[in-house]
């Protein structure tokens, strides 16, 4: 019973985060998009994989109760998503 209390404790968290893309998008990450008819879409998906690996590399760091940094396992999450060159 206790791990499916941890499981919707988790995934209401993550239903918080559902207006977050809309918000960050409006403000942050469209303005600074090249215009084109895919700028909005373009702005959501950026916005939403930053959320997305932010997530998994909180829930890493849980994991490892807090053994790594939790700004290098979001880095190490990014770099899985968008390898730089």
């Amino acid at each position: 019973m206790k791990g499916l209390r941890q499981h919707n404790r988790r995934r209401g968290r993550r239903s918080g985060w559902s207006l977050a893309p809309n918000l960050f998008n409006y403000f942050l990450v469209e303005p600074k998009l090249p215009a084109s008819d895919q700028r909005r879409f373009a702005a959501r998906a950026v916005v939403a994989t930053a959320i997305t690996c932010l997530q998994a590399a909180t829930e890493e760091w849980l994991q490892l109760r807090g053994a790594t940094p939790l700004f290098d396992l979001y880095d190490a999450a990014v770099q899985a998503v968008h390898p730089s060159t």
